[in-house]
């Protein structure tokens, strides 16, 4: 027992120290966040225990009987007590199972865990019979399970994917920006705090003719502002932590340097020469340049703001935010770890960004390449391509075709004119107002779409879609999806299994095939063509008063129920049933087909379509 007790306080040393350094590597601003490494590899820990336990089951074995002691009892040396049973074989699965399964959905590859549960938890209960059956037959344990490893095991995964959710929302944002106060200082993790000297230093560049001006900088902020023409002025701040007179002699070792270097005038400090390279300070750029000037900055460790120029900004910095607004680009800007707020620019814009984004009012084309934080872009005058992991996105009024790919963002986008086309799953997507057409490639999400006008493109696996005020032709092909469709103004073409498929409204011709799963469908006036098909499920068909249609259904191991006017009872045939028949002369063509499930056939529809509450459940 001690032995174990001693195990355990090491695995906890370890495991401890582990965590301390990480946060400590993230507080001094590593490229890498901590809370978001623990959130999507948790899981390794349920992974580790299991391959342990399993390696423990299979290297098991029985104490041999001692044999009887002849003479006087020796004292027994003291040896590691064996359990009396090996660890439980279905157990160490279960552990190893569902950490893979949590590891391969926090990467963004695997499907919702929970909801997977949600259908197949049933097959827990076979496994635990299963493994007391076995244990009984073999007269040993070993293999069922135990009340206090299950308990363990949903402790473990209930715990780390509420670590996951946290990591995802808001709540990692308001920490990550919170500062706390040294004294009368507000600080952020990761600044340096202290005493600090401030000194200063100004220099002007007159220049013969317009040239690009390159401005170099670290751990410091840069300032670019409209100045004079022919000119460029710098004001340096020297920020020093240190005793007054090391701060003094230091001061005088920082110059500054502007000089021209082939096409471009460089302005830079010597920080990168200086005697002692690890002394603590800042150097702050305040420059000041023509307004056509076209304007590098190449910062790390500090902030870039720009505002007023007009001749396009490169930007690029790390750990702190880029800051730009009433400029003409064309911008190619860079901020890792840092955020970035664009406003009233006009240009191109080129974005590639470990932080918060947030744009408003871009006269242009707008490319952002985004990893781990949430977006929000407002007001784009051209065409937008979005591209990032996880985090949250906000899109809004796009003038041109938007592009929005993503794994694990909830995603909400309204008023693209040009039409968007998105990559998303593992989380949900708000689609509204949308023109010249929607296109979805969708994975284990929830997505709700309102007012499409131009037509809707659905690939899905393992989705709750939910579609309304559909303008233009519907087509959905998917795996394992749920749906629910009211209110198209165009042809509803459905493919999907396993989900219940929902279409009310419906105003046009439609193809329905659910392999595995119910149909209901209520149609208006006018009626069109409807092909409705499933293996296996019920077909509720509700149609409008005085209809006229050509009927051809077939229950092949069901029953046919029709209460519509004017239809005929249905011809039993063996286990099948079938029901032909033409209704007010004949019209559109209405087939319905069903392998294992009955059919229901009735009417009329009374306005709009039931609205069915809550979400369509897989």
């Amino acid at each position: 027992m001690s032995n174990r007790i001693v195990r355990g306080g090491l695995a906890a040393g370890l495991v401890l120290v582990g965590i301390g350094i990480l946060f400590l590597i993230e507080n001094l601003y590593a490229p890498f966040s901590a809370w978001r490494l623990l959130a999507r590899a948790w899981p390794l820990i349920p992974v580790g225990i299991g391959i342990r336990r399993l390696w423990l089951h299979f290297t098991w074995r029985a104490e041999p009987d001692a044999p009887p002691a002849e003479g006087p009892a020796a004292p027994a040396p003291a040896t590691r007590v064996r359990a009396a049973h090996p660890p439980s074989l279905l157990g160490a699965l279960l552990w190893t199972g569902l950490g893979l399964l949590f590891l391969w959905h926090n990467l963004g590859g695997g499907p919702d865990v929970w909801r997977l549960a949600a259908r197949w938890w049933p097959l827990l209960l076979i496994l635990l019979g299963i493994g007391k059956i076995v244990d009984y037959r073999r007269r040993r344990r070993g293999v069922a399970v135990g009340a206090g490893e299950i308990i363990g095991i949903l402790a473990l995964v209930l715990l780390g994917s509420a670590v996951t959710r946290l990591e995802r929302s808001p709540v990692r944002e308001i920490v990550h920006n919170a500062r706390f106060q040294v004294g009368s200082i507000p600080v952020q993790p990761g600044e340096w705090f202290g005493t600090s000297h401030t000194y200063t230093e100004e220099a002007s560049y007159p220049q013969e003719r317009v040239r690009p001006v390159r401005i170099e900088n670290a751990y410091g902020s840069v300032s670019v502002l409209p100045g004079p023409d022919g000119e460029v002025s710098v004001r340096l701040g020297k920020v020093i932590y240190a005793p007054e007179e090391e701060a003094a002699a230091l001061a005088a070792e920082i110059r500054l340097e502007g000089a021209p270097e082939g096409d471009r005038f460089v302005i830079r400090t010597n920080r990168g020469r200086l005697a002692d390279p690890g002394a603590r300070f800042h150097t702050n750029l305040e420059v000041r340049v023509p307004r056509t000037v076209r304007v590098e900055v190449q910062n790390a460790f500090g902030e870039i703001r720009a505002a007023d120029l007009h001749g396009g900004l490169d930007l690029a910095t790390t750990h702190r935010r880029i800051e730009v607004a009433d400029s003409t680009g064309p911008f190619t800007l860079s901020a890792r770890y840092g955020d970035t707020r664009l406003t009233n620019l006009s240009g191109d814009v080129r974005l590639d960004s470990r932080g918060k984004v947030f744009a408003e009012n871009i006269r242009g084309n707008m490319t952002v390449k985004v990893e781990y934080s949430p977006v929000e872009i407002v007001r784009i005058g051209g065409a937008l391509t979005l591209s990032g992991v996880d985090g949250r996105i906000r899109v809004e009024e796009v003038a041109g075709p938007a592009v929005i790919e993503t794994r694990g963002a909830t995603v909400t986008a309204r008023g693209c004119r040009g039409g968007l086309r998105l990559t998303a799953g593992h989380a949900k997507a708000s689609l509204a107002d949308i023109d010249a057409g929607l296109a979805v490639d969708s994975r284990y999400g929830t997505l709700a779409l309102k007012e499409i006008r131009g037509g809707v493109r659905i690939d899905s696996r393992s989705d709750r879609v939910d579609a309304e005020g559909i303008e233009g032709d519907f087509r959905m092909k998917g795996e394992s999806s749920a749906l629910r469709l009211v209110g198209i103004r165009g042809k509803a073409d459905v493919e999907t299994s396993l989900g219940e498929l929902f279409v009310g409204d419906l105003e046009g011709a439609a193809s329905l095939v659910n392999r595995r799963g119910g149909i209901r469908v209520s149609a208006r006036d006018p009626l069109a063509a409807l092909d409705i098909r499933n293996s296996g499920g019920n077909i509720d068909l509700t149609l409008p008063a005085d209809a006229r249609f050509t009927l051809a259904a077939q229950a092949r191991n069901g029953n046919i129920a029709a209460g519509y006017p004017g239809l005929p009872a249905a011809v039993r045939e063996g286990t099948a049933t079938r029901l032909e028949a033409r209704v007010g002369g004949g019209g559109a063509a209405i087939a319905l087909a069903t392998e294992n499930g009955d059919i229901v056939i009735g009417g009329p529809a009374r306005g709009n379509a039931p609205r069915t509450r809550g979400k369509v459940m897989l």
